[in-house]
């Protein structure tokens, strides 16, 4: 398999982008073009490799094919192979054969005994680089913990609190669902007692009818307004989300009005007015835990803003830390590969 079938012609247009409809040889060629005869050497010496085997030219083509090779792209490219092939005379153990594929010169350069001590004492000065740039980075690792840590419990307290309430909502459904059905019931029965009472005005004189008639309508239309109690969720829930209190304390003069009336409604209908009494007892009862319920969701309402303010802060600040951690040995990196050529290229003047 003779790696000059792919070393074909190509084009850079004025965009920087390079003709990539030759094969994969022009990659080979953009890299290293003076390596092409040697990979053919190295095929030519080596043929169980197999390669022909696995691979043809028309399936290398395709694959090339899919590059779309720039100018900053082979400039990057031919940097990073010249930084694997430092890395290569840098590593003590023999080579594979892939790495004797793509520098088939390394193996007569990396067997020079006279090399051995400057390849040592570069080694040496990299490790103590690494070494430096650990010790430097061993505080930002362990507040990157640490602020890992604080991240998890706040979402730990974050997850508690949305659950509690989740159940306070389910509560205090369940009271506004009571709520409603009570006064259904009071509203019922202070229609029949007023019908109760009418026609019992009604039998007794027609003349004291029109005294009774009116105070009851009036009845009626007070006791309906007395004991509203609580809205329903949706209406002590403002624009923003936020619970309300609302409509949920009765007027006292209101409430002292009620029973003002209910005094009437026991001298004419007195079963009816205790069955009243006894509704009116079970909405203030039913009352007084949802004042209970509404206090409990609001305190858990602001405590899960609080909860959702220190989630974010947690999570940005670990990010911040993240950030600084890998821009530190990005840079890093970057002055160790500088450091490396600089003591190669010292070695190969020598």
């Amino acid at each position: 398999m003779d790696f000059r079938l792919f070393k074909t012609r190509s084009s850079i247009l004025d965009d920087g982008l390079i003709d990539t409809t030759q094969g994969y040889g022009r990659l080979v060629e953009a890299q290293n073009a003076r390596d092409l005869d040697q990979c053919s050497n190295f095929f030519r010496k080596k043929p169980t490799l197999g390669l022909e085997e696995s691979f043809s030219a028309t399936s290398l083509v395709q694959q090339a094919l899919t590059y779309n090779v720039t100018r900053s792209r082979l400039k990057q490219l031919e940097e990073e192979r010249h930084l694997e092939y430092l890395r290569l005379r840098l590593q003590q153990v023999p080579p594979s054969d892939e790495y004797r594929m793509f520098f088939p010169t390394f193996e007569h350069e990396a067997d020079a005994p006279a090399q051995q001590k400057p390849l040592d004492l570069i080694r040496f000065t990299l490790q103590r680089f690494d070494k430096d740039v650990a010790s430097d980075t061993v505080v930002l690792q362990q507040k990157i913990e640490a602020a890992e840590r604080t991240y998890a419990q706040a979402m730990s307290s974050r997850c508690a609190i949305s659950y509690e309430m989740s159940e306070a909502a389910i509560e205090l459904n369940e009271r506004i669902a009571i709520k409603n059905r009570l006064l259904q019931k009071f509203r019922k029965l202070m229609a029949s007692a007023i019908r109760e009472a009418t026609l019992a005005s009604t039998r007794s004189s027609r003349s004291n009818s029109t005294t009774w008639i009116k105070p009851l309508d009036f009845i009626n239309r007070r006791m309906a307004r007395c004991f509203e109690l609580l809205p329903v969720l949706p209406s002590i829930t403002d624009a923003r989300g936020k619970l309300h209190g609302g409509n949920i304390d009765i007027d006292v003069e209101e409430d002292e009005e009620a029973q003002q009336n209910l005094k009437h409604l026991d001298v004419l209908v007195p079963k009816l007015a205790a069955e009243l009494r006894l509704v009116q007892r079970a909405l203030a009862h039913n009352q007084r835990f949802l004042h209970s319920l509404l206090q409990r969701t609001q305190r858990l309402q602001r405590d899960a803003q609080f909860a959702r303010v220190e989630v974010e802060e947690a999570h940005l600040f670990k990010d911040r830390l993240t950030d600084q951690l890998l821009h530190i040995i990005l840079t890093s990196e970057q002055l160790k590969n500088e450091r490396m050529q600089q003591l190669f290229a010292e070695v190969d003047r020598c």
